[in-house]
């Protein structure tokens, strides 16, 4: 066991996501992905996360910083599950990111369908 432990224990569970077509990785400011012949596309940006909450007026004075803990994925890949954190609270965030396509038109420029606060732990969906 302690084998295995050191033999795992400096990869972080969390820096890579294989869906069906792309690899998913999380960068400073964001989560990508990339397929075999493409360049690698943003999915989520940290700072929209931030943007949301100023329109709606929660956070008014400094943008917070989120820091991406874990990341998720649909089966049929359609949507991203990521837990994210800040150094300021305790409580993570869930945010959940409409896929699509790669060279598709957005739905809308940020793509996040839901988010939700105190989401301590979850599942693939």
């Amino acid at each position: 066991m302690k084998a295995a432990y050191h033999r795992f224990s400096n990869i972080p569970d969390h820096s890579l996501v294989c869906g069906h077509n792309h690899v998913y990785f999380i960068e400073g400011d964001g989560i990508y992905r990339v397929d075999q012949r493409q360049k690698p596309e943003q999915v989520l940006n940290l700072g929209q996360v931030s943007r949301q909450e100023e329109k709606t007026g929660l956070i008014n004075e400094e943008r917070i910083q989120w820091i991406v803990q874990r990341i998720r994925l649909s089966p049929q890949e359609k949507h991203l599950a990521a837990t994210l954190k800040t150094t300021d609270t305790e409580e993570p965030r869930c945010v959940v990111v409409r896929l699509r396509k790669r060279n598709s038109p957005p739905p809308d420029p940020q793509h996040i369908v839901l988010t939700l606060d105190k989401v301590f732990s979850f599942g693939t969906f």
